[in-house]
């Protein structure tokens, strides 16, 4: 996995952290990495305000970081087992689609004796 140099601020003195990055952006260029516990976000998130935000969760599937890297590099991940319906009564397969920076379930995509993506999700 590649890394980059982040600058920031911390306790008003300038540091420089290294980070792995897990693609480029596509809305703007600039490198995705784990920006928070729970999500991935942009590097220019803090000069342009990038709006991409990946959510580290959906569906109740923890995303794999090869997941994210094929949202970044394909636009769109390979069939994912494990999500669960929001009232925990199904568990289901589907894709995961980046669109204009914000993720969308693949619909129709199941594995054999299981649910498909409710609709509701």
């Amino acid at each position: 996995m590649e890394t980059v140099t982040l600058t920031g601020r911390l306790y008003g003195q300038e540091v420089d952290v290294e980070v792995p990055v897990y693609g480029r952006c596509p809305l703007c260029g600039g490198w995705v990495y784990a920006s928070s516990p729970k999500a991935y976000g942009c590097t220019n998130f803090p000069k342009n305000k990038c709006p991409l935000t990946i959510w580290k969760e959906y569906g109740g599937l923890l995303l794999p970081e090869e997941a994210v890297e094929d949202l970044l590099a394909r636009g769109e991940t390979d069939r994912l087992d494990g999500f669960v319906t929001r009232d925990g009564s199904r568990r289901y397969s589907a894709r995961l689609r980046l669109e204009a920076g914000r993720v969308a379930f693949v619909r129709g995509e199941s594995a054999p004796g299981q649910a498909a993506a409710p609709e509701d999700e």
